[in-house]
């Protein structure tokens, strides 16, 4: 007879206050009270700090009921080292693609390898490129590293199927980029917002067979960069103060990795923020940055720092300058 797997205890987190109220207002903002509740109770689950960045909270819209639901993101790191405290997990096979005509990755397969009584098993999980990427402006990072985008949503497919019991409830953030699709539109909404029969609900804005001006989704004009603002926590590797040769405006130019290894780099144009950063080449930041996508190009503009190694950041109203 089989013994019954036994988890090893978590060693419990000590969160002050000030960390807590910390966290409300940064990883955690926006949330509601029982969701930031929720939570705190999967931190300590977990055994993660909440400013660690090792999980994040974020509401997405669900396709079922048409609200929003709380679902919590991690690394692919926090994934392998939660399958490694079991002692029964051997490691993984690099990914394997299929690719298009063009070269560009269709399909990704990882194996995860796990002893199980005794004998060395293979978990193998297959991720789809059309099935997780994200919407257009979403999508500069599958645009630039597909395989390694791809590649790890597969290898969280295999970790979870291997380690199920430990690794429930824990997603990649690339896994969750993409919106599910949104619910038809009841016959009642589409006459109240002027649609049509058959006409989709805008997961976003909610309106009937098109968006409204202000939606994440509406068409911007022609030659308009498109924008999404974003949270990340990162480190700030490298720091350099420019000069753009466009109109003389000086800028600072950050190099960060986040939480799982992915180095960007992004524009600060806000002046109110140079200093600091000049002084912040090391550290952990916690922030709001602004994705911009044109025909030719892609780009990152801070737009509000949370903290820096913790400590929240408190300025003047940034100007708004920006290069393009």
């Amino acid at each position: 007879m089989t013994e019954a797997l036994e988890l090893k205890p978590r060693q419990q987190i000590e969160v002050t206050s000030d960390q807590t109220a910390i966290a409300r207002n940064t990883v955690a903002k926006g949330l509601t009270d029982d969701e930031f509740a929720v939570y705190l109770y999967n931190c300590q689950r977990q055994g993660i700090h909440p400013l660690d960045g090792l999980l994040i909270p974020i509401v997405r819209n669900d396709s079922e009921s048409g609200g929003k639901k709380l679902t919590f993101v991690t690394t692919v790191d926090l994934l392998r080292s939660r399958a490694a405290e079991t002692d029964e997990y051997a490691g993984s096979e690099d990914p394997v693609f299929e690719h298009d005509a063009e070269g560009k990755p269709i399909v990704a397969t990882v194996t995860v390898w796990k002893f199980v009584q005794g004998q060395k098993c293979s978990f193998t999980a297959t991720a789809r490129y059309a099935e997780y990427i994200p919407a257009e402006k979403q999508a500069f990072m599958w645009k630039s590293k597909p395989h390694v985008m791809l590649g790890k949503c597969a290898e969280g497919l295999a970790l979870r199927k291997a380690f199920p019991k430990q690794l429930a409830g824990l997603y990649l953030a690339e896994e969750l980029q993409k919106e599910p699709t949104p619910p038809r539109a009841t016959k009642a909404a589409q006459k109240a917002t002027g649609g049509v029969p058959g006409d989709v609900m805008c997961a976003s804005c909610r309106a009937i067979g098109g968006h409204l001006p202000d939606c994440e989704f509406a068409k911007p004009k022609t030659g308009e960069p498109v924008k999404t603002l974003i949270k990340m926590a990162c480190l700030i590797v490298d720091v350099v103060k420019k000069e753009s040769s466009k109109n003389k405006k000086p800028f600072v130019l950050l190099t960060v990795v986040a939480p799982d290894n992915v180095q960007s780099a992004i524009f600060v144009w806000h002046q109110s923020m140079h200093q600091k950063l000049l002084e912040s080449k090391g550290a952990n930041m916690s922030c709001e940055v602004s994705v911009g996508t044109t025909e030719s190009k892609t780009f990152m503009q801070l737009e509000k720092i949370h903290d820096i190694n913790g400590v929240p950041y408190v300025a003047a109203e940034p100007v708004t300058e920006e290069m393009f």
